[in-house]
């Protein structure tokens, strides 16, 4: 019921990543997250299509591959960003053509690869009050 009212609003949440503050950028990432995780899928596809119109995938990708540093607010941001990437490509043809037009094959064929991901600290501290 709460996650069906938040992805009504649409846009509105996508207008929180754009915030200054990384806080409010990890809530809506952590909303974003449980819609398409938990939401029925016409939602998922809903934020799957936001994510592309709104150019938070584009914006996510970079942060994703890009940010390199030793603080743990950037750190943990990065890897919201990385779920985020995964859970908007998943399933959407659109997503990822976009992909294959932007990231060199080489890298392409790489993530197709059955290679284990080394493992990473979660950074992800979700307080369940």
């Amino acid at each position: 019921m709460v996650l069906e009212l938040i992805s009504g609003l649409g846009r509105t949440v996508f207008k929180l990543f754009q915030h200054p503050s990384l806080a409010i950028v990890k809530a809506a990432g952590l909303i974003m997250k449980a819609i398409i995780e938990e939401g029925t899928p016409e939602m998922a596809k809903k934020m799957q299509d936001l994510a592309l119109a709104e150019g938070a995938l584009p914006r996510h990708l970079h942060t994703s591959l890009f940010t390199a540093s030793s603080d743990n607010r950037l750190l943990t941001h990065r890897q919201l960003s990385r779920h985020l990437v995964g859970r908007w490509v998943t399933g959407n043809p659109t997503a990822n053509a976009l992909l294959h037009r932007v990231v060199p094959l080489g890298l392409m064929q790489y993530l197709k690869s059955n290679e284990k991901v080394p493992e990473e600290a979660d950074r992800m501290h979700v307080r369940d009050n």
